[in-house]
């Protein structure tokens, strides 16, 4: 698929199961999520589910999510004024209790592996950047450029306005 055969969409709050589906497959094998998941076949239960709906909603309510038309893969980004998660924003979007939910040794993989990537990321970048913080396509369709397509508006808006992600 080149991307002129597609644009992204922003995701509807009506997509936001289907898109967590969508993550769950795409990162049933990722490093980080059989890390922080630590057991194989948790990676597609309801629990972690829970976990990609709220990681949609914080980007639906705090930045921007995209898709393709036919919800080929999905790209959660926190904009630039909101990558500072107050206690409020976990909870308004689900996300503590779906950490939560995941029981005592994931969440305490999660808590550490979040600090040390917020730590890297301040290092790296000290004022207000973009965050993607979560990017999945179909593994049917990985390797088609699909990715690429899906974070292209956050990358060209953030270019146009200076602003690093």
């Amino acid at each position: 698929m080149s991307q002129l055969e597609t644009s992204p969409v922003l995701l509807a709050k009506s997509q936001v199961e289907q898109g967590a589906e969508l993550l769950a497959r795409a990162l049933q094998n990722a490093p980080d999520m059989k890390f922080l998941i630590g057991d194989n076949a948790r990676m597609l239960d309801k629990v972690t589910l829970r976990f990609y709906q709220a990681v949609i909603r914080v980007g639906l309510l705090y930045g921007e999510v995209y898709t393709t038309p036919s919800m080929e893969g999905v790209a959660v980004w926190v904009s630039p004024e909101n990558t500072n998660f107050t206690l409020g924003i976990l909870f308004r979007t689900g996300f503590l209790t779906a950490i939560l939910s995941l029981g005592f040794r994931p969440m305490l993989r999660f808590i550490n592996s979040s600090n040390y990537v917020q730590k890297l990321q301040k290092q790296a970048i000290s004022g207000p950047r973009w965050v993607l913080v979560y990017l999945g396509v179909e593994p049917s369709q990985q390797g088609k450029g699909i990715g690429g397509i899906l974070i292209h508006p956050i990358l060209a808006r953030a270019d146009a306005d200076g602003v690093p992600c």
